[in-house]
Order: structure tokens, then sequence, then C-alpha cells
């Protein structure tokens, strides 16, 4: 078994390449507002730096608030389906950590606020699923047993695409912030860049998780019918089809004696 769970059977698993780098990509949008997100409240509200802390606790709180509540979702709904209407929601709560200029939100410490606490709950919404569904896309594919070998290297991997995530996403928020001479509008700017990225990953996703995945359990349930239609005996599909061949003439002849 554990030379079977190979590292390249990752890579070469469209499904788990996706969930994969959307957990690289929920990474970004969680935490590239982080290196200017101080500077922002100070000038834009006049927060105290010391208070800061308070309001980047709001979206570590319902993380973990909304945490278990996405693991008792993904038992009632398919977590790829999650995974994107995730996608979807987090760029919402970007849209109002701005909040954005694009749909001209006004900028006030409520909207910013309340940005910060959605966008908490959507990155669990995000994270949550993914890990089981890298699994998940590799066993089915495989026809391997969810074994400790195979949840390790899925592990490894996907708290990798979760460090390379932790490493972009101050660069990538520095750097459009630091693009734009005014600050309040460069963390603006920066929101509405990050919520209309998160928009587009949610049709990437789509159409490279959710589409693909739909076509293989379609082909699955096509080849479990033709299977037991091969494995029915040929004699009771006959009896079956006199069977019902009688049952409707006797129907008819019934009704021709009542006309």
């Amino acid at each position: 078994m554990m030379a079977q769970v190979s590292y390249s059977i990752f890579f070469t698993n469209l499904r788990a390449m996706t969930a994969i780098i959307s957990a690289m990509f929920a990474m970004i949008f969680m935490l590239f507002y982080e290196p200017i997100f101080t500077k922002y409240l100070v000038d834009a509200y006049g927060v105290e730096e010391g208070r800061v802390g308070y309001f980047l606790a709001i979206g570590c709180f319902t993380y973990g608030f909304g945490s278990p509540l996405v693991g008792i979702l993904c038992s009632k709904v398919k977590r790829r389906y999650i995974t994107a209407s995730a996608f979807l929601f987090c760029s919402l709560s970007l849209f109002l950590l701005g909040p954005s200029i694009i749909l001209g939100f006004p900028a006030t410490l409520g909207l910013t606020l309340s940005g910060i606490g959605f966008l908490g709950l959507s990155v669990a919404f995000l994270f949550v699923p993914l890990l089981p569904e890298i699994i998940a896309a590799v066993s089915e594919k495989e026809g391997l047993e969810a074994s400790p070998f195979l949840c390790d290297k899925a592990s490894g991997i996907y708290n990798s695409a979760y460090g390379v995530g932790n490493c972009l996403a101050p660069i990538i928020g520095g750097l459009i912030s630091g693009s734009y001479a005014d600050s309040k509008e460069g963390f603006r700017s920066c929101c509405d860049i990050m919520a209309i990225s998160s928009l587009a990953f949610a049709f990437i996703y789509f159409f490279f998780g959710i589409i693909p995945a739909y076509l293989d359990d379609k082909k699955k349930a096509e080849k479990r019918e033709q299977k037991l239609i091969e494995d029915l005996p040929t004699g009771n599909i006959e009896n079956s089809l006199t069977l019902e061949f009688e049952n409707n003439r006797g129907l008819n002849e019934s009704d021709t004696r009542k006309h």
C-alpha cells in the first residue's frame, strides 16, 4: 500500500489539484490584508494601534465558530459545492472589507468589521472541505482505501499549499496597496481586486472541480447500471418481459369488455 501512494497520483489528479490550488488561493484571500490593515484603520477611522488586534480577532473567531458547522454541513452537501459557494461568499466579504470603491460602498468602520467577520466564516467554508476532498479524489480514482499513508501525504501537500499561500498573501497585498499614492485608496482597491479574483476563481473551480466530478459520477453510475444488467440472468429478463406483456394484454382485454 505504501508503495502505491506516491505524490504523483495527487499531481496527476485534476480534482485533487483543483482542491490543492484552492487551498493556496484561500490562504491568499484570507491574509493579504494583514500587513496593511493596521495603517488603514489608523488613517481611515482613527483607531488606536493597540486596539487593532481586537478587530483582527473577529475573523479568527468566526473562522473557529464556523468550522464545526461546516463539518456538519459536509455530511449533507457535497464538499465541492460548498467550496464553490465559499469563494462566492469570500468575494462578498472582501467587497465589504474595503469597503468597495467599485460598488460605491461608503467607507465606514462597520462595513469593514463585518467584512472581516464574514471573511473568517467564508474561509471556514473553504478550508474544512478541501483536505477530505483531496483524499476522496485520489482514493476514488486510484481505487485506494483512505489509509494513514494516503492521508499523511494528502495532509503534507495540503499544508504545503497552505504555506505557499501564507508566503504570497502579504507580498501580494503589500505590492497592490503600495502601488497607490493614497494608502486608504490602496487598501480599498486591493480588497476590490481580491474580491474580483475570488469571484473569478469560483467559476474556475466550477469548470475544473465540479464539472469533471459530475461527469465522473455520471460515468460510474452508467457502469454500475450496465453491470447490473449484465449480472442479471437472461431467463429472468425474458420471464419479466413475458409477465409484463401478459399483464398489459390482460388490462387491454378488460378495457375492451367494459366498452
